[in-house]
């Protein structure tokens, strides 16, 4: 079977339900906001994890750099590939697939 795209579509807007619509009972018992004697406290690991994030999101997806150099070696004929480690690590990719 194929499948031929001719154009992009646009996506489809998602509505999420507000809480009322969710769970009508809970609504009136959730209230608008926290009440004057809450708090929250982050653990070490849930800050770690923030802060993990925040760095991640700052990273690039893509080493320009090592790019670059992939490139300059393959017009330059210098890029070898290893094809006995490219089958080892395609054949660890399968191997942590399968199901459990």
């Amino acid at each position: 079977m194929s499948i031929k795209i001719d154009s992009p579509r646009s996506p489809v807007p998602v509505s999420r339900p507000t809480v009322a619509e969710a769970a009508p009972g809970r609504a009136a018992a959730a209230g608008t906001g926290p009440s004057p004697g809450d708090s929250v406290r982050l653990t070490d690991q849930a800050r770690l994890a923030q802060a993990l994030t925040q760095a991640m999101a700052s990273t690039p997806d893509v080493d320009a750099g090592r790019v670059a150099q992939t490139r300059a070696a393959l017009a330059e004929g210098r890029y070898q590939v290893d094809a006995p480690l490219v089958a080892a690590k395609l054949l660890r990719f399968e191997w942590d697939l399968r199901p459990a």
